[in-house]
């Protein structure tokens, strides 16, 4: 009896001994394991401190679409639509970051992720070319008050009472199967990207055009980001408490100077 109580406390003080003694690097590694997610929450990060510096906006460029420059302002301002969509919508898809991790293998976690967001981003990418380039093409025929901005933020808050846009809600919370390993993996990946992109597109494509209309001003993006962080993880969000957040914001950025 009195050998097992021996090896019994022996054994039991290994055990707690080798808990105590788990050095730091392998509790790194586990925190990154369980959530895969954390590089783009730090990305997104970056992102914001890059938007929290002065820059320039719409509102000091008004060149004609056939102007030589036009193309130069165009394409720095598609930059900024990106660097506004990685701070802004990566931490609205952490979830589904981390159900593409968790279902592929080990060897294979980081390449699904990587795959996933590029099809994510391409789709924002498309919007951003689109939406910038009808945003200067307006600028350079007349300036885009106050009275132009609020109308695009009406536009999104009515857009957000819309059935459609609970849909497209609903379709950011979904998954689809994916391939254990192969180029099938990675189309699958890379096509779920898609389908999560365009989803958050029909749901925020509003708030965010309205944000680069606006000249990427703090207060919208800081609202907006907010809203669009209640409504994505709420069990069931009062879209009309949520327009009239909206309703908020623009007259805050109507008022606030620009």
């Amino acid at each position: 009896m009195r050998v097992r109580e021996y090896r019994s406390a022996g054994s039991a003080f290994i055990t707690s001994k080798s808990r105590s003694t788990m050095n730091s690097p392998s509790r790194f590694r586990s925190f990154f394991w369980q959530h895969p997610e954390w590089w783009s929450l730090a990305l997104s990060a970056l992102a914001w401190s890059v938007l929290l510096r002065p820059h320039i906006g719409f509102r000091h460029h008004q060149y004609p679409h056939t102007s030589p420059r036009f193309a130069a302002v165009w394409s720095g301002e598609v930059l900024w639509w990106m660097v506004m969509v990685i701070a802004m919508m990566w931490p609205l898809i952490g979830g589904r970051v981390r159900a593409t991790a968790v279902r592929s293998f080990g060897p294979r976690r980081a390449r699904a992720v990587v795959v996933f967001m590029f099809g994510y981003v391409a789709v924002w990418l498309t919007a951003g070319v689109i939406v910038t380039f009808l945003i200067l093409c307006v600028r350079s025929h007349r300036s885009i008050d106050a009275t132009f901005l609020f109308i695009v933020f009406m536009l999104a808050a009515a857009w957000q009472l819309t059935p459609y846009k609970e849909l497209a809600l609903r379709l950011c919370h979904r998954t689809i199967p994916l391939s254990p390993q192969g180029w099938r993996a990675d189309h699958d990946c890379l096509r779920y990207g898609w389908i999560i992109g365009g989803s958050c597109l029909l749901s925020c494509g509003f708030l965010m055009a309205a944000c680069t209309v606006s000249g990427h001003n703090m207060a919208a993006m800081l609202g907006t980001g907010a809203i669009g962080f209640v409504e994505r993880y709420s069990f069931r969000p009062n879209h009309r408490i949520l327009a009239g957040a909206i309703a908020v914001v623009a007259v805050t950025c109507v008022l606030t100077p620009r």
